[in-house]
Parts: C-alpha cells; sequence; structure tokens
C-alpha cells in the first residue's frame, strides 16, 4: 500500500515538473508534517487531476496549440521578403491603375488578395461566407484633366500650368455622416474669364463673370469666408474661387501633395463653388498680368459616383474555441488616376502593407501549430476616403474590444526611413510588448501617439487595444506620400522583413505566454483540489 501511495505521489511530482517546464506555478503541497492519503483517494485525486489538466482539449489539440516546440530562428527566418516585395510590386503594377474605389483596378486588387487568403487556407469572413465584406462608398473619378492656363488678348496661351507642381483642386465636401464618411458636391465647369486678385479685406469689384482670387487665410477651419465683404464678393460671382497661399508647397520639385491628401480631415465646405488652390508662384505671376486684359481659362469635369467597394478578410481560427483576436490588416486602396492623368500608383501607400500582411498570413497558415487566438488578416478598403472600410468593419463586428488587439501596417518597407509604431493609447499592453520585441531583436523603431491618420484609430476609439507600424523619414513624406512618385523603387526589401519580424515574434511570445497561463491555471485547480482533501 505505501508503494502505491509513493507511487501516486511520483506521478503528482512528475506532473509538478511537467509544467514547472512548461512556466506552471509549483504549490508546495507537503509542508511541515507529511500529508498522507489513503489509496482510494489518491487515485481518485489523479483521476480528477489528470481530467482537468486535459478537460477541453483534443489528442491534436494539445499539439496544435504547444508553441514551445516551434524553433523560433526557423519560424522568422521562414518570412521571405522577396515574396512581400512581388505582392507589392503587383498591387502596384499597371494592372491596377492605383486601386481607386470603384475603378476596375481596386477590384482586381481585392480579388488579387482573396486568391491569396484561399491560397493559404484561410477561412472567409466576409459577407455570406464569402472573403467580401461589402460598403457604399462615394468616390472620385475625373473625366479629364483639371486645367489651368492664363490666356492673352489673341486668345493664345501665355502660361500653362502644371498640376500638383503650381495647383491643385479642392473637392467640395458638403456633409459628413457619423462614420465620417464625406459627401461631395458634384460640380464640373469650364471657363474663360477676367480675375481679380483680392488682397485685403476690401470691397470687392469682381462681377458676375470674374474669377476672383483671394487668400486662403481668409478661409476658416469651418470651411467659411472670414470676412463678410470677401463673401459678398464670392457669392457675387458665378465663377470658381481661386485661393493662394504664402508659402511654397513643400514636395517632389517644389510640387504640392495630391489633392486627396486632406480628404479626411476637410472642413464641411460651406463654399458653393468650385475652387483651385494655387502657388505663391503661381500669383506672381499673374499679378504682373493682372490689369493687361488677360484671362484665366479653368477647367475640371470630375464625378462622385457611389460605388460598392469591399474589405477582404482572411480567418484562422484558434486551436480551442476562444473570443481571443489578434487583427493584422493593410489598406490597399489608393487614388487611381489623377486630376493630371497620371497615375497615383500607391507601391508605398499602402500595397507595402498589403504585400507584408500577405506573407505573414502565410508563414502563420502553413504552421502545424495553431495559435491560442483566433487571428484575421484584413485588408481594408476605402482608408484614403476616410477610413471607410475600417469603420464599416467596426460598426458590424461582434468582437468585444476587451478581447481584440490589431495590428496595422500603413506605409511599411520605404528606403531610408526609420521604423514607427503609432499607438492610440500608450497604456495599452499591445504596444508595450511590441516595443519590447522590438528591442529584443535590436530592431531601431520610434514611438509616438496617433488617433486618426490610419484604420488603427478606429479600432482604438472603439476600445481595442490598437496600433499602426509606419516607415517614415522626411524625403518619404515631401517626395513620394500621395504622389504618382510612390512606385515600387521605393520599397525596400529588408525593411519588409523588418517589420514583419517584429510582428511574427510577438504572435509566437503571445501564443507560449498564453499557453504558460493555461498550463498555470490547470496546475492550481489540481493542487487545491489535492490540499482539500481530509488525510
Amino acid at each position: 500500500m505505501e508503494k502505491r501511495i509513493i507511487m501516486i505521489k511520483y506521478i503528482y511530482i512528475s506532473i509538478n515538473i511537467y509544467y514547472m517546464g512548461q512556466g506552471g506555478i509549483i504549490i508546495k503541497l507537503f509542508k511541515g508534517k507529511p500529508y498522507t492519503l489513503n489509496y482510494k483517494t489518491a487515485i481518485l485525486s489523479l483521476v480528477i487531476a489528470l481530467a482537468v489538466i486535459f478537460s477541453g482539449c483534443s489528442s491534436d489539440g494539445i499539439e496544435k496549440n504547444n508553441w514551445s516546440t516551434v524553433d523560433l530562428q526557423d519560424y522568422l527566418d521562414a518570412f521571405d521578403g522577396e515574396a512581400a516585395y512581388q505582392h507589392v510590386a503587383e498591387l502596384a503594377s499597371d494592372g491596377f491603375l492605383g486601386r481607386n474605389p470603384g475603378t476596375e483596378g481596386n477590384e482586381l486588387a481585392a480579388e488579387y488578395i482573396k486568391d491569396q487568403f484561399e491560397a493559404f487556407g484561410l477561412l472567409p469572413g466576409g459577407d455570406d461566407d464569402s472573403y467580401y465584406q461589402h460598403f457604399d462608398i462615394q468616390t472620385i473619378l475625373y473625366n479629364s484633366p483639371v486645367v489651368l492656363e492664363l490666356i492673352n488678348e489673341d486668345g493664345a496661351v501665355e502660361e500653362s500650368f502644371t498640376y500638383r507642381k503650381d495647383y491643385i483642386k479642392i473637392h467640395n465636401i458638403i456633409s459628413y455622416n457619423q462614420l465620417g464618411r464625406a459627401t461631395f458636391r458634384d460640380v464640373s465647369y469650364e471657363i474663360e474669364a477676367p480675375f481679380l486678385i483680392q488682397r485685403k479685406d476690401e470691397a470687392a469689384s469682381a462681377g458676375e463673370e470674374t474669377v476672383l482670387i483671394i487668400d486662403q487665410q481668409h478661409i476658416n477651419a469651418l470651411g467659411s469666408i472670414t470676412s463678410q465683404k470677401l463673401r459678398e464678393a464670392s457669392n457675387k460671382s458665378e465663377f470658381p474661387l481661386v485661393l493662394y497661399v504664402h508659402q511654397p508647397f513643400s514636395g517632389y520639385g517644389g510640387g504640392i501633395v495630391s489633392e486627396f491628401m486632406s480628404i479626411i480631415r476637410s472642413p464641411i465646405n460651406s463654399i458653393s463653388k468650385p475652387m483651385i488652390l494655387i502657388t505663391p508662384e503661381v500669383l506672381q505671376t499673374l499679378e504682373s498680368y493682372e490689369n493687361d486684359h488677360y484671362m484665366l481659362r479653368v477647367s475640371s469635369s470630375v464625378n462622385y459616383p457611389n460605388v460598392s467597394a469591399a474589405n477582404v478578410i482572411g480567418r484562422l481560427p484558434a486551436a480551442e474555441e476562444t473570443d481571443d483576436t489578434l487583427i493584422i490588416s493593410a489598406h490597399f486602396d489608393h487614388f487611381g488616376v489623377d486630376a493630371d492623368g497620371q497615375v497615383n500608383y500607391g507601391a508605398l501607400d499602402n500595397a507595402s502593407g498589403v504585400g507584408a500582411m500577405l506573407e505573414i498570413a502565410r508563414v502563420i497558415s502553413n504552421m502545424e501549430n495553431l495559435p491560442p487566438f483566433n487571428i484575421e488578416f484584413i485588408a481594408f478598403n476605402g482608408e484614403e476616403h476616410g477610413l471607410l472600410g475600417a469603420y464599416h468593419y467596426v460598426s458590424k463586428m461582434e468582437h468585444n474590444p476587451n478581447n481584440l488587439k490589431m495590428i496595422n501596417l500603413d506605409m511599411v518597407g520605404a528606403n531610408n526611413s526609420e521604423l514607427m509604431l503609432l499607438y492610440t493609447n500608450a497604456n495599452d499592453q499591445l504596444y508595450r510588448d511590441l516595443t519590447k520585441v522590438a528591442l529584443q531583436q535590436n530592431t531601431r523603431i520610434r514611438t509616438s501617439s496617433d488617433n486618426g491618420r490610419s484604420d488603427h484609430s478606429v479600432f482604438g476609439n472603439a476600445g481595442a487595444d490598437a496600433v499602426m507600424f509606419i516607415h517614415l523619414s522626411q524625403q518619404v513624406f515631401d517626395e513620394i506620400y500621395h504622389r504618382p512618385y510612390d512606385t515600387i523603387d521605393q520599397i525596400n526589401k529588408e525593411k519588409l522583413e523588418e517589420v514583419a519580424r517584429v510582428i511574427l515574434q510577438y504572435i509566437y511570445d503571445s501564443a507560449n505566454e498564453q499557453k504558460i497561463s493555461e498550463a498555470g491555471v490547470k496546475h492550481l485547480l489540481l493542487s487545491f483540489f489535492l490540499i482539500s482533501l481530509n488525510p
């Protein structure tokens, strides 16, 4: 009998040793005077203990959840920077024409991402058991380039200005809804008329057929003209309003960013007429011709159709049923063909994030070990038009934000840039964990608070733990961001690998920590049960 009791104690100690190896908490059962068990009670204790340990686990579920057997270096090395780069090159090629929502290029991009998710064996996470989650969007489509020219008395072109370098069109936003969606006023025009430069807050002599040029400083944050006199003059004229700025535009060749740059934060525009923004250099040119019977030719033909767009969602379920979910996302939309007919390819913004996300999805989905939490890979649409895909997802999701973590990839992999981690809440565990992993990998990372520039902010505002990775530099912002020069040659494979390895190790660490936590809980239950028995 005594030998049997010793054997049971030996088995129990073996269980202790196993869980100690797994990070479990050891509770000293034998303390003070010896604690003896009768044979039947000991056998019953062991049976119940084993039932507690393995409850809820299928035989292969235990193995699939065992991340401690995964070799970290092999796991990280499985990420193929070249494969991620090729995804970026494909999505930023001519065949997708900038991926503007409502265009064939955007639909082809969604289909490309869906095909990758399907090939990886990810489950569909969209509408009606598909990979697509549809929503409506008002997009921007140009019928012809926006033109600004100075015409002489003979009707010939005296000066022809260059779109984006010298001027841009400002889109007239007339309302926002609760999801941040802008509604645009549909205006097209082609005029040739005298112009008047109004430099001061004084009565303007502009007639009904005069193009009024005023200082942008007279437009307030609400999109209204602050001066009553200028407002009256503007209302009197039936022609587009031209605004000028005091500082040169920063950027490539002294050029201006795409007009889309300000859409997310554009005010509701109470000015009913079309507007164009010009540089100080253009203003100086116009000043030299102001009283010599020269005219301005301004034309624009643009539509704002309501179209259907779609997020693309692939799911990797956890080894065991749980509500805990990690979202890894990247938006795939961009601006398409611009007002001057040039294609905004959007390699960095944000084919790069999609390429990295797809390769991370391949690595995770190819593993034999499923994580102890769900992972959703989401390619958002409509980000450039006001984070619309993210707003739609959050409005429909069933996730409890307390069980949700979100890592967003936007503009990653840029040459000559530093890795930044933007967070919505400095107290969030996700932000701290990712920073810790980056330090472990000797990856230089700069952190900053951000709550509005990309899709992660929608999740952060909903109460989820959300962050965004971005590779950024002043050169990227001044020369590449939201311009046609955002092409595949801006992407660095090693930079794509840099951010991906941080995310992959975070998943690895999180999976092992959660498994250790579960083991510790089961061991506690076992120990407390044995202690509670009568000797």
